[in-house]
């Protein structure tokens, strides 16, 4: 099969060897690696859906105000689906170390987490006319 005594044997398998690591050097290149990231960023987009979708995301957390809980989540839902936004996903992140105190007497449980809305919708004609109905002096 493969004779070490062979001198041609070692010198086919030193020329294999080299071009597979040059091969290799090439691929995994900085600038290998460049171009092929560029060449994935400027590639066209495809997409199933017929209109175009929009995403928001929306960051909230619920608070006490004037004594008051006030559930900002709930009122960051609501105002979506008044604008026709489709609720995807919700995510609820959760604070390390303690909130800061305002007060000494503490009167509500403390504010630990946070929610972070995902909505969607698919035709941005109804989100542009909110958006120029909502603007003043139009």
């Amino acid at each position: 099969m493969f004779d070490i005594g062979n001198p041609v044997h070692w010198l086919i398998a030193v020329v294999a060897v080299a071009s597979v690591v040059l091969l290799l050097r090439v691929f995994f290149s900085p600038q290998a690696r460049e171009r092929r990231r560029r060449e994935r960023n400027h590639r066209r987009v495809v997409s199933k859906a017929r209109r175009p979708m929009v995403s928001l995301a929306v960051k909230t957390q619920d608070e006490i105000e004037t004594g008051r809980q006030k559930r900002s989540s709930i009122e960051g839902f609501h105002l979506a689906q008044e604008i026709g936004l489709l609720d995807q996903d919700l995510f609820i992140l959760m604070r390390e170390g303690t909130p800061p105190l305002q007060h000494r007497d503490q009167h509500h449980a403390r504010k630990y987490h946070s929610y972070l809305w995902v909505f969607r919708k698919h035709d941005v004609r109804m989100l542009r006319k909110v958006q120029s109905s909502a603007t003043p002096g139009k």
